[in-house]
């Protein structure tokens, strides 16, 4: 017996709850955490115009945080070792 998916209440699930795209976002707010709930507030409660620009200063910040990241270090990162010029 079908069932309508307990989040988007669209598709019809069989074995499962939710939907394959709902069960991808549960996924995706798993990983995330605050950040999603912060991007989703964030940026869909806006308007078309102002949901791509809120998405492209998004993008930027997160460019300028992982290359800020890069230049002050990680411990982490090991340098390759490259064989040397003969």
């Amino acid at each position: 017996m079908p069932f309508l998916c307990v989040f988007c209440e669209k598709e019809r699930c069989y074995l499962t709850y939710l939907c394959d795209k709902c069960r991808e976002q549960k996924h995706l707010k798993l990983l995330y955490g605050d950040r999603y709930d912060e991007i989703v507030k964030n940026v869909l409660l806006r308007t078309n115009d102002k949901q791509e620009y809120k998405i492209k200063e998004e993008i930027k910040k997160d460019i300028t945080s992982k290359k800020n990241s890069i230049e002050q270090g990680d411990e982490t990162y090991t340098q390759p070792k490259t064989r040397s010029k003969t």
